[in-house]
């Protein structure tokens, strides 16, 4: 995301992310603080993000419950 910005002469970047890929961003992001996600994110689209499904997932993953819980 970083390098991305710098590359593009500063401009914050639009994450497009897709399944699972969505929940994951969504962690990472909430694990960084307002200002850097102010700086670097413009937007974040999800693409058939699994929203509703990780809370099925969770039961059958005990990383997937670590994951669904943090968020």
């Amino acid at each position: 995301i970083e390098s991305t910005y710098e590359t593009n002469g500063g401009k914050s970047v639009i994450l497009v992310t897709h399944s699972m890929g969505s929940t994951m961003m969504l962690y990472m992001l909430n694990h960084r603080p307002q200002d850097w996600k102010d700086k670097y994110i413009r937007a974040h689209i999800s693409m058939a993000g699994v929203w509703a499904a990780v809370s099925k997932f969770k039961n059958k993953d005990p990383s997937a419950a670590y994951l669904y819980h943090r968020i």
